[in-house]
């Protein structure tokens, strides 16, 4: 986006430097390589536009942190799927933007989707790391935001997910977290925090206490740091376990699951911005427009694009 910089790192890219790259990332996360393409090089994002951004994230996150939004998300937290102790706000905040251009030929983001849902905080650090050691990255670009150093990201992401407890009873807790694609974002994390990864099969229940297995000692959980997605998990008809989201337990939630729900696509229709594309629910509009090849339909509940129609 910045064509001299671009053209700057174009020419010192080589597959060799790349392939480096790579090995190194699984170095970092003891042997365990991506399962997911990795971007040959980052985007130089020019200052006017990553202004829009933040600005776009201001706006957005005003509807979220209103008093009434809770209540306008109800209809997010489908029946049977409520749990107790639900928090008063989102501890995890994710917007995906496209972005577009303008009549004029000058660039905006517009909002993808908002998710109060974790990302992948410990390889996105691990990647910028990767790029910074392997290529020259111009002087004053950081992955990083408000000019916050690596070392108080680190800080923030332990204090926000293990906090005073720990971390021997804190949980990274998935389904089959070790066969997803992700996996390699909870290997740093339980590097990086000295965490453990659970599958939510091998939790064992007594009362409304949780615990796991390690190395053969039954360890309490006091903390989960919540990376099931409920669609995947409804799905499971074949996974035995015996926890259910629903019934009381004395854990502290990191990343309350309701929130799952309501920062979602459910919430699209609250936003007014100009960096928000027009959204309404299907049931709410009374004349179908004529030029349905311009609009996207997407399922309120489902999640990595499965479902969506574009070009109706």
């Amino acid at each position: 986006m910045i064509p001299h910089l671009r053209q700057r790192f174009n020419e010192q890219w080589t597959p060799e430097a790349y392939g480096r790259m790579l090995q190194y990332i699984t170095d970092e996360a003891d042997g365990h390589a991506p399962k997911f393409p990795v971007a040959e090089t980052p985007v130089f994002i020019p200052k006017a536009l990553k202004e829009q951004l933040l600005e776009a994230c201001e706006q957005i996150t005003d509807v979220i942190v209103r008093p009434d939004f809770k209540e306008k998300s109800e209809g997010a937290v489908l029946a049977g799927q409520r749990m107790p102790s639900d928090t008063p706000h989102t501890t995890f905040l994710q917007m995906d933007f496209g972005i577009c251009r303008r009549e004029d030929g000058s660039l905006i983001p517009q909002l993808i989707e908002a998710q109060g849902f974790p990302s992948l905080y410990n390889f996105q650090e691990l990647l910028a790391r990767a790029y910074e050691k392997h290529f020259d990255i111009p002087e004053g670009f950081s992955n990083f935001l408000n000019g916050i150093t690596r070392e108080q990201y680190r800080e923030k992401l332990y204090r926000t997910i293990v906090g005073d407890a720990d971390p021997e009873h804190t949980i990274l807790l998935e389904v089959e977290p070790h066969g997803q694609t992700t996996a390699i974002d909870f290997y740093l994390a339980a590097r990086m925090l000295g965490i453990s990864v659970v599958c939510v099969s091998d939790l064992e229940v007594e009362g409304s206490k949780l615990f796991y297995q390690k190395e053969g000692r039954r360890i309490r959980v006091r903390r989960i740091y919540n990376r099931v997605i409920f669609d995947e998990l409804i799905k499971r008809d074949d996974l035995k376990r015996q926890f259910y989201f629903t019934q009381d337990a004395d854990v502290e939630w990191v990343g309350h699951p309701h929130w799952f729900f309501r920062i979602s696509k459910y919430m699209l229709p609250l936003l007014d911005s100009p960096y928000v594309p027009e959204s309404r629910f299907l049931h709410e509009v009374d004349e179908f427009p004529t030029d349905l090849e311009n609009y996207v339909l997407k399922p309120l509940y489902s999640f990595a694009g499965s479902g969506v129609i574009i070009n109706l």
